[in-house]
């Protein structure tokens, strides 16, 4: 006679109600002083590169790259970054769970698994993702309505599996490999990234292909341009377009020259120029030109 089975209810901790918007900056300089900020939602807050500080419930602490926050839904908080430029990803998401609570105020430092995983939901999420027509800010951001219902589902069950795996390893409940090893891991590859990352920042403006950087560095295109995307969560491509974007958004605020002038810099066209502003700013480099020269 077979023994009837003995089933286990699996109760679902994390539970992601909504995802409200995804978030991806690359070279931020903080130009205006610190302030607090306080929603009726979540954030996940992952600070790629650079340094800053995190203030909370009265308490301040050190906010390094390979850091993140768990922002909570009604508690005000303030980020500080710099000195220097910052690049960071932002997740806001809405859930009543209660195990929520039991994360960290303090910034909680991400290893192996858990950081490649959420560097997999900062691309997804920052691709279902647009800038609200006419804004640039951090509350400028929302949601595709095209987005499947599938890529949702993905991104919000991805965003609970991230969750549980830290909430894990600070309970001790899982069997992780020690710190040091897991902080290893990939620091090869990450060496690489921000070694490419570093070269790119400063010959931005250069006609570069991947094939040129993979023969400085050593490696195939197809191994480079995994190991930046992972460490980064954008293509090689990508963080190009992102610097050239800012620093005619620089040249914009700061010189006298034309838009002419500064897609010559940038070794496109005007019409090319406009239209890629267009894409990745929300608004045309006239409109946002008018936009800065109004700011006191």
């Amino acid at each position: 006679m077979t023994e009837p089975l003995n089933p286990i209810c699996i109760r679902r901790s994390f539970q992601v109600d909504h995802i409200l918007s995804a978030y991806h900056r690359e070279n931020y300089v903080e130009t205006r002083p610190p302030y607090d900020e306080n929603y009726p939602f979540w954030q996940v807050t992952y600070l790629l590169s650079g340094a800053g500080s995190y203030e909370s419930d009265g308490m301040c602490w050190p906010y390094t790259a390979g850091d993140v926050l768990f922002r909570r839904a009604g508690n005000t908080s303030r980020i500080t970054y710099g000195p220097g430029a910052v690049s960071f990803a932002i997740i806001s998401f809405s859930c009543t769970s209660e195990a929520l609570k039991t994360l960290p105020h303090a910034p909680v430092r991400l290893y192996g698994e858990e950081r490649a995983t959420l560097l997999d939901l900062i691309k997804t999420g920052v691709r279902i993702c647009e800038p609200v027509r006419g804004e640039t800010g951090l509350r400028g951001f929302q949601l595709r309505r095209d987005t499947p219902l599938q890529v949702l589902e993905f991104v919000g069950v991805s965003l609970e599996r991230f969750l549980i795996m830290v909430s894990c390893r600070l309970a001790g409940v899982l069997a992780l490999t020690d710190e040091s090893e897991k902080s290893n891991r990939h620091v090869g590859e990450t060496e690489t990234a921000r070694e490419v990352r570093r070269y790119l920042e400063t010959h931005f403006l250069e006609r570069l292909t991947i094939a040129e950087l993979a023969g400085r560095f050593g490696f195939s295109e197809t191994v480079l341009m995994k190991q930046y995307k992972r460490e980064f969560g954008l293509s090689i491509g990508e963080s190009l377009t992102q610097m050239r974007i800012e620093y005619a958004k620089a040249r914009i605020r700061d010189s006298g020259l034309n838009f002419t002038q500064i897609a010559e810099e940038l070794g496109v066209t005007p019409g090319y120029f406009s239209r890629i502003f267009r894409i990745h700013e929300g608004i045309t480099p006239t409109a946002y030109s008018r936009m800065v020269s109004k700011r006191p």
